[in-house]
C-alpha cells in the first residue's frame, strides 16, 4: 500500500517486503528504479513537479529517514517502518548469490 503525504507517495514496506518487491522487478527483466525518500527530496519535490512526477511513477519508493517516519504519523498516515538502504543492499546481494542475478552498480 503506498501513503501519500506533502505531494509524496512511499510504498508501506518493510525491509523484506522490499526485496520481494524488487525480486518481482528483476524477474520482469524491464528497466526500473527504487527511489528513497529523504526530507530534502520532498521539499525539491516541492518545487520541482518533473521531480516529482518520476519519484512518484517509481514501482518502489522507501524512507531510510525516521524524521519521515515520524512526519508521517504526525500527518496520520504512518508508515510501518523505515527501510535502511545499506541492509536492503546486503540482502539484495544476498539475493543476487542465492538466485544468480547479476547486480549492475550506477551511481
Amino acid at each position: 500500500m503506498r501513503v501519500k503525504f506533502l505531494n509524496c507517495y512511499v510504498d508501506d514496506v518493510g525491509l523484506m517486503d522490499s526485496i520481494m518487491k524488487i525480486e518481482g522487478i528483476i524477474k520482469r527483466k524491464k528497466p526500473s528504479q527504487h527511489i528513497v525518500i529523504y526530507p530534502s527530496k520532498i521539499n525539491s519535490m516541492q518545487k520541482d513537479l518533473s521531480l516529482r512526477l518520476i519519484v512518484n511513477k517509481s514501482p518502489l519508493i522507501t524512507t531510510d529517514s525516521s524524521t519521515i517516519l515520524h512526519a508521517s504519523k504526525l500527518l496520520k498516515r504512518p508508515l510501518k517502518q523505515r527501510v535502511s538502504t545499506k541492509l536492503l543492499f546486503i540482502e539484495l546481494l544476498k539475493k543476487c548469490e542465492e538466485q544468480g542475478y547479476r547486480p549492475y552498480f550506477l551511481g
